[in-house]
C-alpha cells in the first residue's frame, strides 16, 4: 500500500467500483439530494462528523482489496473485478494489482 499515492483513478475507471456519496445542493428556498460518485481511496469517505473510521492510507487500501477480492464474495458469490486491468493501465505509480492479490495471497 506504501506506493499508492490515494489518487483514485484506480476505482473511477473500474467498471465494478460502485462508492458514492450523497450531498445536499442547492439555495435557502430550495435545493436538491445528489449522489456523487466517490472513492473509497480518499480519506473523506464514510468521514463523518464525530469518527473517521479508516483515517489510515493501508486500512482505505486494504478495504478496497478485501471488499472486491474477499467480502463482495463472500456475501454475494461475485468478484468486484472484470480483469478489464484498466487499473493496471492508468496507475500514475505503477501498481498492478495481480501481484498486489500475489502479495496477500501469499
Amino acid at each position: 500500500s506504501q506506493q499508492c499515492i490515494d489518487c483514485g483513478v484506480c476505482t473511477f475507471l473500474c467498471p465494478t467500483c460502485h462508492c458514492f456519496d450523497i450531498q445536499d445542493e442547492g439555495s435557502p428556498t430550495e435545493g436538491a439530494r445528489v449522489r456523487l460518485w466517490d472513492s473509497c481511496a480518499f480519506r473523506s469517505f464514510t468521514r463523518t462528523s464525530v469518527h473517521e473510521p479508516r483515517a489510515h492510507h493501508a486500512s482505505r487500501y486494504r478495504q478496497r482489496i478485501l471488499h472486491k477480492f474477499k467480502y463482495y464474495p463472500q456475501n454475494q458469490g461475485k468478484l468486484l473485478c472484470v480483469g478489464c486491468g484498466r487499473c493496471i493501465q492508468y496507475c500514475p505509480v505503477g501498481i498492478d494489482i495481480r501481484q498486489v492479490l500475489q502479495t496477500v495471497k501469499g
